[in-house]
Formats: C-alpha cells, sequence, structure tokens
C-alpha cells in the first residue's frame, strides 16, 4: 500500500498512455483498471492492464476540454459521467491536498476531448492481473527498464545504414 501522496502521484505518471477503462467505486474506494499494455507485458507477455485501488476517494471532480470551440467548460462532478468514457492518462500532481490527473478523452462521441481529473485518496495499491501488488520502487524500475530499452531500439535504429536505393 502506497500512502504517500508524491509516491502515488508518481504512480500515476507512471502510467502515462494508460487508459482508464473500467472505474467501480465501493463506499470510498476506487477500483480502476488501467490498460497500459507496454507495462504489463514486461511483468508478463500475457497482460494488458494494472489495477489501482484508491482508498479514502473522495472530492472528485472533472474539469472539461471542451471538443466545440468556444464552448463552456463543465465540472463534472457525478461519479458515473465521470468515468462514462475511457480517459487516456497524460500526467498527474499533487494539488490542494489531492491529485490531479490530465486526461485525454479519444471518443469523438464525448462532448469533451479531455480535461483536469482532480479527486483526493488516503493511499493507493497497485495490482496486477494476478492480483500481485507493486510498490512505487518496483513500477519506476518495470518504467524505467521499458523506457532504456526503447530509447536503445530507437538509437540502434538511427546508427543503422540506410537500405541502398536500387
Amino acid at each position: 500500500m502506497i500512502t504517500n501522496a508524491d509516491s502515488i502521484s508518481d504512480v500515476l505518471s507512471i502510467f502515462h498512455d494508460g487508459t482508464i477503462r473500467q472505474a467501480h467505486l465501493d463506499g470510498d474506494k476506487l477500483k480502476l483498471q488501467v490498460n497500459i499494455a507496454y507495462l504489463a507485458k514486461r511483468v508478463n507477455p500475457e497482460y494488458k492492464s494494472f489495477h489501482i485501488e484508491l482508498d479514502g476517494f473522495c472530492d472528485a471532480e472533472f474539469s472539461t476540454w471542451p471538443r466545440t470551440l468556444g464552448a463552456e467548460k463543465e465540472v463534472i462532478t457525478e461519479f458515473s459521467r465521470i468515468f462514462a468514457s475511457s480517459l487516456d492518462i497524460l500526467s498527474a500532481s499533487v494539488k490542494e491536498g489531492g491529485f490531479e490527473v490530465i486526461c485525454n478523452i479519444p471518443s469523438i462521441d464525448c462532448d469533451y476531448c479531455g480535461g483536469e481529473l482532480f479527486f483526493r485518496a488516503k493511499s493507493a495499491t497497485i495490482l496486477d492481473e494476478a492480483n500481485k501488488e507493486y510498490s512505487v520502487e518496483e513500477l519506476r524500475k518495470i518504467s524505467k527498464d521499458y523506457w532504456d530499452a526503447w530509447k536503445a531500439h530507437w538509437d540502434a535504429v538511427k546508427k543503422s545504414p540506410a537500405p541502398e536505393k536500387s
């Protein structure tokens, strides 16, 4: 269980490019399924997601980015409306005693293209698809290993000679 606010924010940022596909609220516990195959596959090639359980979840609001130019921003506080669309995680930070997650909404069927998700939570538990729990340090290593391998791959591609034209 992760209780440090900066560490919870770090975990959410590690899941950059992940998509919140499912959200279930049980009392003050929010359970999220975050599809992020590029990191999940580093744990097990069959995995596609991680689960985040946020205890003490409250004060959620989503400040929208309207899809239509000139449309008014809306602040949504109803749980089912906040998570009605899949939310792509872009970044996260600690803000005003809670957390702000900057999200994109790829669905063109939605009136907004993204926004800022704000909420408060006391702790986070991160689980893989087999319910193995991860610390923030383990997630940082998984992420670092992925990005180091990604960089090495593209550095090698850049150094390889261009194919000859025939």
